[in-house]
C-alpha cells in the first residue's frame, strides 16, 4: 500500500506538544519588522507552516487580517509564508 504524502506526514515526533497552551497564544500581536521564531501548535490547523520551517527565524513583513505574512531566506531564494500568530514566537535578543 503505497503511503500517505499529506501535509502532515512525517511530522509525529516533529510535532508532539507535552503541555497545554492557553486562548492567548492566539491572540499574539507582532509588528512588522520583527524577527520571530516558527514553533508550530499542532492542534491548530489553519495557516500552518510546513514542518520544514520548525524552528527557523524568519521576519515579520506584512499582514492579512490576523495572518502574519513572513519573509525566509533559504539558500538563493527568498521565500514568503503565511501564518497565523499561534505558530509564532518573539525571540530573545541577545544585546
Amino acid at each position: 500500500m503505497k503511503g500517505s504524502k499529506g501535509k502532515m506526514q512525517g511530522t509525529r515526533r516533529k510535532l508532539r506538544r507535552k503541555g497545554d497552551f492557553s486562548p492567548n497564544d492566539f491572540l499574539k500581536e507582532f509588528d512588522v519588522g520583527e524577527k520571530v521564531q516558527i514553533d508550530i501548535e499542532p492542534s491548530s490547523h489553519k495557516n500552518m507552516p510546513g514542518s520544514r520551517f520548525q524552528g527557523k527565524i524568519v521576519e515579520i513583513v506584512g499582514k492579512e487580517g490576523t495572518t502574519c505574512i513572513t519573509k525566509l531566506k533559504e539558500g538563493n531564494k527568498t521565500k514568503k509564508i503565511k501564518v497565523k500568530p499561534v505558530h509564532l514566537k518573539k525571540i530573545q535578543s541577545k544585546n
